[in-house]
């Protein structure tokens, strides 16, 4: 958020506070043989190192810093140790030496192949194409997402949302699918997804402000932020600084 804040209107008092965030994601990052901070102990969300990822491109953009090295190697350790045999996605959760403890999710997938755009653009592309082939579904009209694909067995918990029974549909990753959707120009299946929120959402329209009842503070955030995502990452894309 410093490093987006600062793309948009530079402020000088922001960039010792990213610079010294940065700083200390790599170091503890480095601890770990598959390059992976805690986010609890001795358990690694691929969610949260994703997103310490994007941030990093985005600090080096922004200062002439150079993490691409260490960003290569991560992306390198994942394709070989942090990625599901059977469907190719990242796995959501490991230990610190890198030890599956959860399988891939779609309320991680979304947002890592998100952040994975600045990082590697084709590694990010791959995710996003398994991810919409194994939780991707779109039925008359209608889109949602899987919360595990058809290979994993998981459980609801507090990122997944409920689930739905013998479907499998999750609140959290329907609604971060609009992200992934969004992030790779996928328009078909992003009318889809919102076709299903227009429809189970309960859309409310107050005052000319669009609000959907059955939603909450991080769905709202989530789909404001597929709206209106993009430009930044247009400019901090490896390739656009050549």
């Amino acid at each position: 958020m410093l490093g987006c804040r600062r793309l948009v209107e530079d402020k000088t008092d922001y960039r010792p506070l990213l610079t010294e965030r940065i700083n200390l994601m790599v170091e503890r990052m480095k601890k770990s043989p598959v390059l992976s901070a805690e986010s609890y102990p001795n358990e690694c969300w691929t969610f949260c190192n994703t997103v310490a990822l994007a941030a990093m491109r985005v600090a080096d953009y922004l200062d002439g810093t150079d993490h691409s090295e260490f960003l290569r190697n991560w992306v390198t350790i994942a394709k070989a140790k942090l990625t599901d045999p059977k469907s190719g996605l990242l796995i959501s959760t490991y230990t610190v030496a890198g030890r599956p403890i959860y399988g891939p999710e779609g309320s991680t997938i979304w947002m890592a192949a998100h952040c994975l755009q600045v990082v590697d653009e084709d590694f990010a592309a791959d995710q996003y194409a398994r991810a919409k082939r194994e939780l991707g579904r779109e039925f008359l009209g209608f889109g949602d997402a899987w919360e595990w694909p058809a290979s994993w067995t998981g459980s609801p918990d507090v990122d997944s949302g409920p689930v739905v029974p013998i479907l499998g549909i999750s609140a959290g990753a329907s609604g971060l699918a609009f992200l992934g959707a969004s992030s790779f120009k996928d328009d078909a299946y992003l009318s889809s997804l919102l076709a299903s929120i227009e429809f189970a959402g309960f859309p409310a329209n107050e005052n000319g402000r669009l609000k959907y009842c059955a939603s909450n503070q991080v769905g709202d955030a989530v789909l404001l932020y597929a709206a209106v995502q993009g430009p930044v990452w247009d400019r901090v894309r490896p390739r656009t600084r050549q």
